[in-house]
């Protein structure tokens, strides 16, 4: 493989290399040779040189590609009780052109100061995320608000009741 060519007195020189995905164990770097350069974290090229010429750059390169930044949104911020837990879900989308990401978000949900493990009852709930991902990183403070339920009056068709008269239910 060719990472760059120079022109010497007319003449190509050819640098070849090899990329190695940098990791630590114990407090000792760690050196995976791997293909190319994919996710996120830090990398060495390791330039092997064409004999015939002197390179003055250092023979090894080093890389970090950083975590893309998002922020979790609600996919939406309200709805009426039911008497039921309700499920929220979370939209998160790439910064760079916009498009929708199906990434892991961890998050918490408190009512009042309190964690919860739950939204059920009317109130407004703050929610904490945190995004789970190799390659994507980051947080976000959301509401999500329980309204209250319409109240509809219920009559049975068959009950009726004079005044004085016991209601047997």
């Amino acid at each position: 493989k060719f990472i760059q060519e120079n022109t010497v007195n007319n003449d190509l020189a050819y640098s070849y290399y090899e990329i190695f995905k940098v990791t630590m164990e114990n407090n000792e770097k760690v050196l995976t040779k791997v293909n190319e350069i994919v996710n996120a974290g830090s990398y060495e090229i390791h330039l092997t040189e064409n004999p015939n010429y002197v390179f003055k750059e250092s023979n090894i390169l080093e890389v970090k590609v950083s975590k893309q930044v998002v922020s979790p949104k609600l996919s939406q911020t309200s709805a009426m009780y039911t008497g039921n837990e309700i499920l929220i879900g979370f939209i998160t989308k790439d910064a760079l052109d916009g498009t929708l990401s199906n990434l892991v978000v961890d998050y918490n949900i408190y009512f009042g100061d309190e964690i919860v493990d739950s939204i059920k009852n009317v109130g407004t709930y703050k929610i904490i995320t945190t995004v789970v991902d190799d390659n994507y990183e980051g947080n976000s403070e959301l509401e999500f608000e329980v309204l209250k339920a319409n109240y509809q009056n219920i009559v049975h068709p068959d009950i009726f009741v004079t005044y004085d008269e016991a209601l047997n239910l």
